[in-house]
């Protein structure tokens, strides 16, 4: 997909608005997969990571949840995916999505009690002074990574069924093939 910015792309032809849909849910899953694989792949850590590589990991984590959370939630103009639709009856996936949810309610879009991170405040009395040391903890569910991944499979795999049957509908109104090309 092209950058909007270096396109000059304006509104898509009206009879294509549907299939612009289907193209930015496309692009939300591009990037979630793109923030997983940085996951798995650079935010590798030990014991002794720095704050400043746990708030990167953290911030690759929660662009994962809004990118992939973007397909599912509500929004005027935009596609708004049903897990039903999507997962059908494959319970694991659907507790994924809803773990996933879960994540994104209490942790990126507001500030619940996720058990990702906390903070705390050390208080040591000296005879002329306190001193506050401040803690910040973060906890990654690292062992559900590879979970995340089979959910937005499936959900890609859905958006491209979805799209492609799109695709063939419009190709049979308007009379010519129409031929999707992704952009890098």
């Amino acid at each position: 997909m092209k950058q909007l910015a270096f396109t000059g792309i304006d509104s898509p032809d009206p009879r294509f608005e549907q299939l612009n849909r289907w193209t930015s849910l496309l692009f939300n899953i591009v990037c979630a997969k793109r923030f997983l694989e940085t996951l798995n792949d650079e935010y590798r850590f030990t014991e002794k990571a720095s704050l400043n590589d746990l708030i990167d990991h953290q911030g690759a984590f929660f662009s994962f949840i809004n990118a992939y959370w973007r397909c599912f939630g509500q929004a005027t103009g935009r596609i708004s995916l049903q897990p039903s639709e999507v997962f059908g009856s494959d319970q694991r996936l659907i507790e994924i999505h809803e773990r996933i949810k879960e994540i994104r309610h209490n942790a990126v879009a507001h500030n619940g009690n996720s058990g990702l991170d906390a903070s705390a405040i050390e208080v040591m009395e000296f005879e002329d002074r306190f001193e506050i040391s401040q803690k910040m903890a973060f906890a990654f569910p690292l062992h559900e990574y590879e979970g995340y991944l089979e959910a937005l499979t499936a959900l890609e795999i859905y958006v491209v069924d979805r799209m492609n049957k799109f695709s063939a509908s419009l190709t049979q109104r308007l009379g010519k093939p129409i031929k999707i090309v992704r952009d890098q």
